[in-house]
């Protein structure tokens, strides 16, 4: 091997490195992740009875309904995983977002021949499909994606399809675009050979291919019926399409919102069509279908982005080519080098924002949002062998509980239409908003108990004719009982007794206790100590911005918001709405408006409407 043949393999591999890390920097969004929870629930129960339930177990609104859990062996991997230790998951997840990313580089790559290119679109499509790397099994169907795109020139690609249909039909329902992918190919395939030899000619080794793909959909528990869920969602009048991931995306360009990044890469995507026709029609096809998926419901960015990136890697490669020709000084060593360095650099900043410890799935999770602490009240006034009781839940939560307290049976959960009908769903909807029909709605469900947070449904409970009973609360939930039930007959300890080490708990507590004379210098000190012990609790932080207002201490909310950026700087959005807040009780309207802007949201989930609200009141109070 000589020395320039040395040099470009090293180069090669720095630049791969680089794409790959820098990608995977964007591994954390502020997403919850509630769907995580039931999949766990059911590897558990899989592990311990060796089988699939074939009826849903967890919900008293199902009715025994048939369950088809597609997905199973997704959950079976990650209850192992868990087992071993609850971070394990988050480090998995992690592994597999890196294998993602450097398949992604080797496309771009291989497809462009630019190492440049590769690294510029393989960051860019991180960064399109950021807010949907949460931990789901849909990031199984990107990697499968990948590996069908990369591996389909080689002779035994045909051959490897049917076994990686069989893998994927099992984790994740986006197997279906899988075997459209393959067939795609051969389609075009087809084509090409077709309109060369002017004649009809079918590539026989790509179409038994795509027959064994084909066969291996059924190679599931669930046979023919496994394309039922995928095939539901082609419904659009169906009420589950108005959860926010199966949302259209907005238009925008603003960089800085998800909508934005994810327009500014299909501009780019078709500014690199006319550079990519002629060598590789069946990227660009595959990459305008999911353009048109990702058009219609948002879920399907993370698709677009990467089977555009290889189309726009060789739009963007042939740039380069042609602002190099008049500046060959660009091709020199040193340039290379030059541009590697800033490549480290770039990367080194990415990972600013990242942290990795303490607790891994915490902070990918948010685990802060979940009711842990009135979990562990009620398995103190109802063990879970007594029995099981019927919870109206918050959708959010309701995996959450299936996993933590299997004693409960719940009202719904994220497995959404594998196992809840459309009118539960519905009812749900209506039942939350505790709107016109409550009462009737909470006949047609009765429960033994309700978790759910502050706000106007809990609320609504405890004003019925027959008022339910509060018996716990804290910063994030509420435990009520309904009129009538044995539980009301049991004592009831303490709940400092109880839960208090609970950083939800401790934070209501600490925040009764400033609303008292004499224990408001105790509550601030109390304040301090809990964002000391669970620096991941960012409600927490937010009372002890509001604390230091009180105090009209501005150099103590100015820590207290440097030090809450630090210690979770993915969560920024949600800690600047909490520096708005403090700001304003501070009487400082300048600040309030300008943490304001920084805590609309900008994620696919999110509901940015009261945010923006907000804003305009604020600047209204400034004009």
């Amino acid at each position: 091997m000589t020395v320039t043949e040395r040099t470009a393999k090293i180069n090669a591999l720095v630049a791969l490195v680089l794409a790959t890390v820098g990608a995977a920097a964007w591994f954390q969004p502020a997403v919850a992740g509630s769907d995580l929870w039931w999949h766990l629930a059911s590897g558990r129960d899989i592990w311990a009875s060796g089988g699939l339930a074939s009826h849903d177990p967890y919900s008293f609104t199902a009715g025994d309904a048939p369950w088809l859990n597609h997905e199973w062996l997704w959950g079976t991997i990650y209850w192992a995983a868990y087992s071993l230790h609850t971070d394990a998951v988050a480090w998995l997840n992690l592994a597999l977002l890196v294998l993602i990313s450097a398949t992604g580089a080797v496309l771009a790559w291989r497809e462009s021949g630019s190492l440049c290119a590769a690294v510029a679109v393989t960051w860019a499509a991180a960064a399109t499909a950021h807010w949907f790397f949460d931990i789901r099994p849909h990031l199984w169907t990107l990697l499968f994606v990948e590996i069908v795109v990369l591996t389909r020139e080689e002779r035994w690609a045909p051959w490897l399809w049917p076994g990686l249909v069989v893998v994927w039909a099992n984790l994740h329902g986006g197997f279906v675009f899988g075997v459209g992918t393959i067939g795609l190919f051969a389609v075009v395939r087809t084509l090409e050979r077709s309109v060369s030899a002017r004649a009809i000619e079918l590539p026989r080794r790509e179409w038994l291919g795509v027959a064994g793909a084909l066969a291996a959909t059924l190679a599931t528990p669930w046979g023919v019926h496994v394309l039922d869920y995928p095939l539901a969602y082609l419904n659009s009048a169906s009420p589950f399409r108005q959860i926010l991931e199966w949302h259209p995306p907005e238009f925008a360009l603003d960089p800085g919102l998800f909508e934005g990044r994810f327009w500014l890469l299909a501009l780019a995507f078709a500014a690199s069509i006319p550079f990519a026709i002629r060598r590789d029609r069946y990227t660009i096809a595959l990459a305008a279908v999911s353009l048109a998926m990702a058009v219609t419901s948002r879920r399907f960015i993370p698709l677009f982005a990467i089977t555009a990136a290889p189309v726009i890697a060789r739009g963007l490669a042939l740039g380069l080519g042609r602002l190099m020709r008049p500046l060959p000084w660009l091709d020199a060593p040193a340039a290379r080098i030059a541009a590697a360095l800033a490549a480290a650099l770039a990367t080194l900043w990415l990972w600013t924002d990242v942290r990795l410890m303490p607790n891994l799935l915490d902070r990918w999770t948010m685990s802060d949002r979940y009711p842990s602490g009135a979990l562990r009240y009620l398995e103190a006034i109802h063990p879970a062998d007594r029995g099981p009781l019927r919870v109206l839940n918050y959708y959010n939560w309701g995996g959450f509980l299936m996993l933590h307290a299997p004693q409960l049976r719940v009202l719904i959960d994220g497995r959404a239409n594998t196992v809840y009908s459309e009118r539960v769903y519905l009812d749900y909807v209506n039942l939350y908003s505790a709107g016109r029909g409550f009462a009737g709605l909470l006949s047609r469900y009765p429960a033994d108990i309700a978790i759910a947070p502050p706000g106007a449904f809990s609320q609504t409970l405890m004003r019925q004719p027959n008022p339910w009973t509060l018996v716990y609360a804290d910063a994030t939930s509420r435990l009520l009982i309904a009129p009538g039930s044995a539980l009301l007959e049991v004592p009831r300890p303490d709940p400092a007794l109880v839960v208090g080490d609970d950083t939800s708990f401790r934070v209501q507590r600490a925040r009764l206790m400033s609303t008292r004379r004499g224990q408001v210098a105790e509550a601030f000190l109390e304040f301090e100590r809990i964002v000391a012990k669970d620096p991941l609790a960012v409600f927490g932080w937010g009372t002890l911005m509001l604390a230091r207002a009180t105090q009209n201490d501005r150099k103590g909310l100015e820590q207290a918001v440097s030090d809450a950026r630090e210690a979770h700087p993915r969560r920024s959005e949600e800690i600047a709405n909490h520096a708005s807040a403090a700001y304003e009780r501070l009487g400082d309207p300048v600040s309030a408006l300008y943490w304001a802007r920084r805590g609309i949201p900008s994620g696919p989930f999110a509901q940015p409407e009261a945010a923006r609200r907000r804003v305009a009141k604020l600047r209204r109070q400034l004009e």
